[in-house]
């Protein structure tokens, strides 16, 4: 490691060619990768040790076994000197990375980094059904997942396995996405200076026909003269006028609702609106 750390030390990036130099950042990367990966076999390491020692303890002291993921994390972010919230984010993606081999070896090459493999665990952790096709077609989408995300951005890597996912198990994905509607709800939190935020977690073709709504509606009241409001702004009071009943029938008519047979058109159809919740932007935390 030490050796490791003085090579990378002597490079002198004024003497590198442009060639050089760009290669020089892509090894570098793989580098941070295979470390990231190497950090993440340490952390299950140590998960596995803890619960050995704890699993005596509680024998010899005829105690129950403690949270053994709880005590890791802790360790892990006194050690590394971060936020409890980042060491579980850690711990949590080594343990869900190296449920699928291919994975955690992919990331340990340095083919993909630790984002990308947190995606592509938690994107087939949906299918990884026991006894089900989807968990037929886990390997194989990992793999082809990897491929993809070798050249592409972390973002464009998860639009795109949402995308195969669906395809690998319909059924799957229709019963996620039914019980997800059980989960639609609106939430009013009081913010600073007399303001507050509306959250609506709502189906996608009632989100998308709200959307076209308010859309169609502040872009019919910004052609007026002396309106010096931002669009961000007539969205938002349009938003507050059609949920209060305040908004005239000229300015806007009525659409016809989505209608979806099947997760895939469903999908389809968020992708063009890129918009799937109703809601103002939510805080940071």
């Amino acid at each position: 490691m030490a050796d490791c750390q003085l090579r990378l030390r002597a490079v002198t990036p004024a003497e590198l060619t442009d060639v050089e130099l760009r290669e020089h950042l892509v090894q570098l990367e793989q580098i941070r990768s295979t470390a990231d990966a190497a950090q993440a076999r340490l952390m299950l390491e140590m998960t596995r040790r803890t619960a050995v020692e704890d699993a005596e303890l509680s024998i010899a002291t005829n105690g129950r076994n403690d949270d053994v993921a709880e005590f890791v994390v802790d360790e892990i972010a006194v050690t590394l000197r971060c936020t409890k919230m980042a060491a579980a984010y850690r711990y949590t993606t080594a343990f869900e990375v190296h449920r699928h081999l291919k994975l955690a070896q992919a990331w340990r090459d340095g083919l993909i980094d630790g984002r990308k493999a947190d995606e592509i665990a938690s994107a087939v952790s949906a299918i990884d059904q026991p006894g089900t096709v989807g968990a037929l077609a886990v390997d194989p989408l990992i793999t082809s997942a990897v491929e993809y995300g070798r050249t592409h951005t972390t973002p464009q890597l998860r639009a795109w396995l949402q995308r195969h996912v669906i395809d690998a198990a319909p059924d799957i994905a229709e019963r996620r996405r039914q019980q997800a509607r059980d989960d639609r709800r609106v939430v009013f939190t009081p913010t600073t200076d007399g303001m507050a935020e509306l959250l609506a977690l709502l189906p996608a073709e009632s989100a998308l026909h709200i959307k076209k709504l308010v859309d169609a509606a502040a872009i019919s009241q910004g052609h007026g003269d002396g309106d010096r409001r931002t669009a961000d702004q007539r969205r938002a009071d349009v938003f507050v006028d059609l949920v209060t009943g305040q908004a005239k029938r000229s300015e806007h008519r009525p659409l016809s609702r989505c209608q979806h047979r099947s997760p895939r058109r469903l999908q389809r159809c968020i992708r063009r609106a890129s918009w799937v919740r109703t809601h103002h932007r939510r805080p940071r935390h």
